[in-house]
């Protein structure tokens, strides 16, 4: 019987979207992962990437998404980089009762949706994507990616 739901994806694949309606109508609860993290250390991520780096967010990732598999009734969208590893993806295929689903867009349309300025090209709201071509970034992050969210 499933008991946990994890959404994973890119940034912008609409797991927290998708993740409200569903733990809604299932009566289950919802955590977003990044505001999880967020409340908990006071400061938004690109603060947290910034001041302590990518390996000290992906730490308080990891310690959070062991949290979770121990919740029932949880649906949970997790930061797009936070099952990209095969510790993450042990620690889910292992856990009876969770299930992770994958929502899946092209980097044109995931760029589109995560893209605050039309006539910026970058970001710093998503640190992953604060670079100098952005779009090309997503597309790497995507395929990088791939083989953990399938």
């Amino acid at each position: 019987m499933i008991t946990r739901l994890f959404l994973v994806g890119m940034s912008g694949s609409g797991k927290s979207t998708v993740g409200a309606i569903v733990a809604e109508q299932l009566g289950w609860k919802f955590v977003d992962m990044d505001d999880v993290i967020e409340a908990r250390e006071g400061r938004m991520i690109p603060s947290i990437f910034q001041q302590d780096g990518e390996p000290a967010f992906r730490k308080l990732e990891a310690d959070l998404l062991a949290e979770l598999l121990g919740e029932s009734n949880v649906v949970v969208s997790t930061g797009g980089g936070a099952t990209s590893n095969d510790v993450a993806q042990e620690a889910i295929r292992s856990s009876s009762g969770t299930l992770s689903v994958w929502l899946h867009a092209e980097a044109e349309e995931l760029w589109r949706r995560v893209h605050t300025h039309e006539d910026d090209t970058r970001t710093t709201e998503r640190p992953m994507l604060d670079v100098d071509d952005p779009l090309i970034r997503m597309k790497s992050l995507l395929t990088d990616r791939a083989a953990y969210y399938g």
